[in-house]
Protein backbone atom coordinates (compact mmCIF):
# COMPACT_ATOMS: atom_id res chain seq x y z
CA UNK A 1 0.00 0.00 0.00
CA UNK A 2 1.61 3.35 -0.95
CA UNK A 3 0.23 4.85 2.25
CA UNK A 4 2.21 2.34 4.30
CA UNK A 5 5.38 3.16 2.33
CA UNK A 6 4.75 6.85 2.97
CA UNK A 7 4.49 6.23 6.69
CA UNK A 8 7.63 4.10 6.56
CA UNK A 9 9.46 6.86 4.65
CA UNK A 10 8.45 9.46 7.25
CA UNK A 11 9.62 7.11 10.01
CA UNK A 12 12.96 6.45 8.34
CA UNK A 13 13.47 10.15 7.59
CA UNK A 14 12.66 11.00 11.18
CA UNK A 15 15.43 8.66 12.31
CA UNK A 16 18.07 9.52 9.72
CA UNK A 17 17.66 13.29 9.42
CA UNK A 18 18.69 14.08 13.01
CA UNK A 19 21.63 11.66 12.77
CA UNK A 20 22.77 13.14 9.44
CA UNK A 21 22.30 16.66 10.80
CA UNK A 22 24.38 15.77 13.85
CA UNK A 23 27.13 14.29 11.65
CA UNK A 24 27.06 17.41 9.49
CA UNK A 25 27.46 19.64 12.55
CA UNK A 26 30.34 17.49 13.83
CA UNK A 27 32.08 17.67 10.46
CA UNK A 28 31.50 21.43 10.29
CA UNK A 29 33.02 21.91 13.75
CA UNK A 30 35.96 19.72 12.76
CA UNK A 31 36.55 21.72 9.60
CA UNK A 32 36.44 24.95 11.62
CA UNK A 33 39.01 23.53 14.05
CA UNK A 34 41.25 22.55 11.14
CA UNK A 35 40.89 26.04 9.67
CA UNK A 36 41.68 27.65 13.03
CA UNK A 37 44.79 25.47 13.40
CA UNK A 38 45.89 26.38 9.88
CA UNK A 39 45.38 30.09 10.64
CA UNK A 40 47.29 29.72 13.90
CA UNK A 41 50.20 28.02 12.12
CA UNK A 42 50.19 30.73 9.47
CA UNK A 43 50.26 33.44 12.14
CA UNK A 44 53.16 31.69 13.90
CA UNK A 45 55.07 31.45 10.62
CA UNK A 46 54.50 35.13 9.92
CA UNK A 47 55.54 36.06 13.47
CA UNK A 48 58.67 33.89 13.30
CA UNK A 49 59.53 35.33 9.90
CA UNK A 50 59.14 38.89 11.20
CA UNK A 51 61.19 37.97 14.28
CA UNK A 52 63.95 36.53 12.12
CA UNK A 53 64.07 39.69 10.01
CA UNK A 54 64.23 41.85 13.14
CA UNK A 55 67.04 39.70 14.53
CA UNK A 56 69.04 39.93 11.30
CA UNK A 57 68.59 43.70 11.18
CA UNK A 58 69.64 44.05 14.82
CA UNK A 59 72.71 41.83 14.37
CA UNK A 60 73.80 43.91 11.38
CA UNK A 61 73.30 47.11 13.37
CA UNK A 62 75.17 45.63 16.35
CA UNK A 63 78.24 44.77 14.29
CA UNK A 64 78.21 48.27 12.79
CA UNK A 65 78.22 49.65 16.33
CA UNK A 66 81.10 47.37 17.33
CA UNK A 67 83.09 48.54 14.31
CA UNK A 68 82.32 52.16 15.22
CA UNK A 69 83.69 51.50 18.71
CA UNK A 70 86.91 50.13 17.22
CA UNK A 71 87.30 53.30 15.14
CA UNK A 72 87.12 55.42 18.30
CA UNK A 73 90.04 53.67 20.03
CA UNK A 74 93.01 54.84 17.88
CA UNK A 75 91.93 58.49 18.19
CA UNK A 76 91.30 58.27 21.94
CA UNK A 77 93.21 61.02 23.76
CA UNK A 78 93.80 61.22 27.49
CA UNK A 79 95.77 63.95 29.27
CA UNK A 80 97.89 62.78 32.21
CA UNK A 81 99.29 65.43 34.55
CA UNK A 82 103.04 65.28 35.09
CA UNK A 83 105.59 67.59 36.65
CA UNK A 84 106.28 69.04 33.24
CA UNK A 85 102.58 69.56 32.43
CA UNK A 86 99.96 67.47 30.70
CA UNK A 87 101.13 64.43 28.80
CA UNK A 88 98.78 63.61 25.93
CA UNK A 89 98.54 59.87 25.26
CA UNK A 90 96.46 58.07 22.66
CA UNK A 91 94.89 54.65 22.18
CA UNK A 92 95.49 51.67 24.47
CA UNK A 93 98.63 53.25 25.97
CA UNK A 94 96.50 56.16 27.21
CA UNK A 95 94.11 53.72 28.90
CA UNK A 96 97.00 51.86 30.57
CA UNK A 97 98.42 55.11 31.88
CA UNK A 98 95.02 56.13 33.24
CA UNK A 99 94.71 52.75 34.97
CA UNK A 100 98.13 53.23 36.58
CA UNK A 101 97.12 56.66 37.83
CA UNK A 102 93.91 55.25 39.34
CA UNK A 103 95.88 52.42 40.98
CA UNK A 104 98.33 54.98 42.39
CA UNK A 105 95.49 57.02 43.88
CA UNK A 106 93.98 53.89 45.42
CA UNK A 107 97.39 52.96 46.87
CA UNK A 108 97.49 56.40 48.47
CA UNK A 109 93.98 55.78 49.91
CA UNK A 110 92.34 58.37 47.70
CA UNK A 111 88.53 58.19 47.41
CA UNK A 112 86.18 57.89 44.46
CA UNK A 113 85.87 61.68 44.21
CA UNK A 114 89.61 62.04 43.54
CA UNK A 115 89.44 59.39 40.82
CA UNK A 116 86.36 61.02 39.29
CA UNK A 117 88.24 64.33 39.17
CA UNK A 118 91.21 62.58 37.56
CA UNK A 119 89.02 61.12 34.83
CA UNK A 120 87.22 64.40 34.17
CA UNK A 121 90.51 66.31 33.95
CA UNK A 122 92.01 63.63 31.70
CA UNK A 123 89.07 63.54 29.29
CA UNK A 124 90.07 66.68 27.42
CA UNK A 125 88.19 65.81 24.23
CA UNK A 126 85.29 63.88 25.78
CA UNK A 127 86.80 60.69 24.35
CA UNK A 128 86.16 58.67 27.52
CA UNK A 129 82.56 59.86 27.58
CA UNK A 130 82.20 59.08 23.88
CA UNK A 131 83.57 55.57 24.34
CA UNK A 132 81.21 54.90 27.24
CA UNK A 133 78.24 56.36 25.37
CA UNK A 134 78.89 54.22 22.27
CA UNK A 135 78.84 51.10 24.45
CA UNK A 136 75.71 52.34 26.26
CA UNK A 137 73.87 52.87 22.95
CA UNK A 138 74.67 49.30 21.87
CA UNK A 139 73.46 47.84 25.17
CA UNK A 140 70.28 49.93 25.08
CA UNK A 141 69.50 48.84 21.51
CA UNK A 142 69.85 45.20 22.56
CA UNK A 143 67.62 45.68 25.61
CA UNK A 144 64.94 47.69 23.78
CA UNK A 145 64.81 45.91 20.43
CA UNK A 146 64.94 42.41 21.95
CA UNK A 147 62.42 43.05 24.70
CA UNK A 148 60.00 40.44 26.01
CA UNK A 149 57.08 42.43 24.60
CA UNK A 150 58.62 42.11 21.11
CA UNK A 151 58.61 38.31 21.42
CA UNK A 152 62.26 37.84 22.42
CA UNK A 153 63.76 36.23 25.50
CA UNK A 154 66.46 36.94 28.06
CA UNK A 155 68.61 34.37 26.27
CA UNK A 156 68.37 36.38 23.03
CA UNK A 157 69.59 39.48 24.85
CA UNK A 158 72.31 37.54 26.67
CA UNK A 159 73.75 36.20 23.41
CA UNK A 160 74.01 39.70 21.92
CA UNK A 161 75.48 41.17 25.11
CA UNK A 162 78.13 38.43 25.09
CA UNK A 163 78.88 39.24 21.45
CA UNK A 164 79.21 42.94 22.26
CA UNK A 165 81.54 42.32 25.20
CA UNK A 166 83.68 39.72 23.42
CA UNK A 167 84.12 41.84 20.29
CA UNK A 168 84.93 45.05 22.18
CA UNK A 169 88.66 45.70 22.44
CA UNK A 170 89.77 44.65 25.93
CA UNK A 171 91.51 47.91 26.76
CA UNK A 172 88.43 49.80 25.58
CA UNK A 173 86.22 47.55 27.70
CA UNK A 174 88.37 48.32 30.76
CA UNK A 175 87.93 52.03 30.10
CA UNK A 176 84.16 51.53 29.88
CA UNK A 177 84.18 49.67 33.21
CA UNK A 178 86.18 52.50 34.80
CA UNK A 179 83.58 54.98 33.59
CA UNK A 180 80.78 52.76 34.91
CA UNK A 181 82.41 52.62 38.34
CA UNK A 182 83.38 56.23 38.90
CA UNK A 183 81.36 58.56 36.66
CA UNK A 184 77.88 59.96 37.22
CA UNK A 185 77.08 60.34 33.54
CA UNK A 186 73.61 59.11 32.55
CA UNK A 187 75.04 56.38 30.25
CA UNK A 188 77.10 55.09 33.18
CA UNK A 189 74.01 55.12 35.41
CA UNK A 190 72.10 53.08 32.82
CA UNK A 191 74.87 50.50 32.44
CA UNK A 192 75.22 50.11 36.21
CA UNK A 193 71.48 49.53 36.57
CA UNK A 194 71.21 47.01 33.73
CA UNK A 195 70.97 43.71 35.61
CA UNK A 196 71.34 41.55 32.49
CA UNK A 197 74.57 43.32 31.54
CA UNK A 198 75.92 42.84 35.06
CA UNK A 199 75.10 39.12 34.92
CA UNK A 200 76.86 38.71 31.56
CA UNK A 201 79.93 40.59 32.82
CA UNK A 202 80.15 38.26 35.81
CA UNK A 203 79.73 35.24 33.55
CA UNK A 204 82.70 36.38 31.46
CA UNK A 205 84.82 36.69 34.62
CA UNK A 206 84.70 40.48 34.95
CA UNK A 207 84.11 41.54 38.53
CA UNK A 208 82.91 44.98 39.49
CA UNK A 209 84.08 47.24 40.96
CA UNK A 210 87.54 47.09 39.42
CA UNK A 211 89.10 49.38 42.04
Amino acid sequence: DPGVWGVFGDYTGGLLNPALSFISIVLLIKSLDIQKEANRNLQEELFNSAKTEKTKALDTLLFHMINSQKEILPSLQIAISTGAGNLILTGPSAIRELEEEIARLRTNNQGDKDITDLIENSDISDNIFGTLRAFYVAVKVISDKLSDSAGFTAQDRKERLLTLINFTDFSQLRLILIGMQFMNWSPADYLRSNAELQDVLQETGIKLPLY
